[in-house]
């Protein structure tokens, strides 16, 4: 168990160097390794040559299920879905407060406020608060959607980088444990996670709000309104229908976070040779 203290602050160990806490006794710092997003690509890639191999295999059952397994996908879910968990339990059960210091604020960390936002308020499990908590946590933080997603330069050595599929994918796993807490179904999820690359509504090609409106969104709540959000938000009672889960019970309360490899699934689009 972990000191109590009234802020704890995340970051990498090298940040610790220098720092003074002494002066700060409430505060703790905790040092946490998180995969870096070359990391996450590479797992990405392992994944992709599992699910869609490219030659047949003597045994495929037990080939693919090696491959996912060395792909390291899954451990990352893991990791990612466990960080979440200690920010929702010190939030929760503490009451502290908790300072994210990891990389640029734009990807591991807006995996993971998203991820605690979502089991802390059953709002966040709503249509619409789905929606809120990626145009705050992803779209006004300045997630780089179209740096990520390789649209600008596709032949760059950088390449896709999937840092909101992942959390698209601990979403769901998250949602496949407590589905009664979602309003959203699962077909929602895939529906995001296609369209973020697909390139049919702006929401997801810009890598911040200057560039939004450059292009004449003049903000980003704009910028949403003719794509998958306002167009669902518009006529709720008939375009939603396909998104709402057939069992939703809005006061599940907190606490939605487990973090055992045993719990969690392969979404059923990264099934091997699932078409999209």
């Amino acid at each position: 168990f972990l000191p109590r203290a009234s802020l704890y602050i995340f970051g990498d160990k090298s940040q610790m160097k220098g720092a003074k806490f002494e002066s700060h006794p409430k505060a703790e710092f905790i040092p946490i390794e998180f995969p870096e997003p070359r990391r996450v690509r590479a797992s990405f890639k392992k994944l992709m040559r599992a699910c869609v191999p490219s030659a047949s295999s003597a045994q495929p059952d037990q080939s693919f299920m090696k491959q996912v397994e060395g792909s390291e996908w899954v451990y990352l879910l893991q990791s990612l879905i466990q960080l979440s968990g200690a920010v929702v339990d010190l939030l929760d059960i503490q009451g502290a407060s908790v300072m994210l210091c990891l990389e640029d604020g734009w990807d591991i960390s807006a995996q993971v406020t998203s991820l605690a936002l979502l089991c802390l308020d059953p709002y966040y499990r709503t249509i619409e608060g789905f929606r809120v908590l990626i145009e705050k946590e992803w779209l006004a933080v300045g997630h780089r959607f179209n740096h990520r997603s390789n649209f600008s330069n596709p032949n760059q050595d950088s390449g896709f980088t999937p840092m909101f599929l992942q959390f698209l994918d601990a979403v769901h796993q998250i949602h496949h444990q407590f589905p009664m807490a979602f309003e959203f179904n699962q077909y929602y999820l895939r529906y995001l996670a296609y369209h973020h690359l697909s390139c049919r509504f702006d929401t997801f090609v810009f890598d911040n709000e200057y560039q939004r409106v450059q292009t004449g969104c003049h903000s980003m709540y704009q910028g949403l309104n003719p794509g998958e959000f306002g167009r669902m938000d518009a006529n709720r009672s008939s375009s939603t229908s396909a998104y709402m889960a057939d069992a939703y019970l809005d006061d599940e309360g907190v606490g939605l976070v487990t973090g055992g490899a045993r719990n969690l699934t392969l979404g059923d689009k990264f099934e091997r040779g699932a078409n999209s």
